[in-house]
């Protein structure tokens, strides 16, 4: 409960580097979440390359103190391991398992929206020359 209580939207970040134990802990905790009949359609992308991170963030869908980050988690749907069309709900547990993680580890967090909102889904799904059976999701 403790965890529940504290989290919140981090929007400034230190340059501290997130060690990969963390990141591993982090999508770990994501891996389990609950999901319609255990059909886990998630996927995580790891984005720590600088090069990529400034591709992203140059992007107007993408503002803020954001860009400060060393680390994010791209939350992904793979449309091919689930037959609902309430898979988004199995990937906003995975992303608060892995926000509730954070704040559990003192890593600052914020969950930045992907899905549904046509410049940051557009962005990102050409930036990463995703699939179409690849969704993004979130962005943590």
């Amino acid at each position: 409960m403790k965890e529940i209580k504290i989290r919140r939207s981090i929007r400034s970040f230190t340059d501290q580097l997130v060690s990969r134990e963390d990141i591993d802990l982090l999508i770990r905790a994501g891996m389990q979440a609950p999901s319609a009949m255990n059909r886990k359609p998630w996927c995580f992308m790891v984005i720590d390359d600088e090069n990529v991170m400034n591709k992203l963030f140059s992007h107007p869908a993408f503002t803020g103190k954001i860009k400060e980050a060393k680390a994010f988690i791209l939350v992904l749907a793979d449309l091919e391991k689930t037959t609902s069309r309430l898979f988004h709900q199995d990937l906003a547990a995975a992303t608060q398992n892995m926000l509730l993680e954070a704040t559990h580890l003192g890593i600052g967090s914020y969950w930045i929206g992907v899905y549904e909102t046509d410049t940051r889904y557009d962005a990102v799904k050409e930036i990463f020359n995703l699939p179409t059976n690849i969704e993004p999701f979130s962005l943590i």
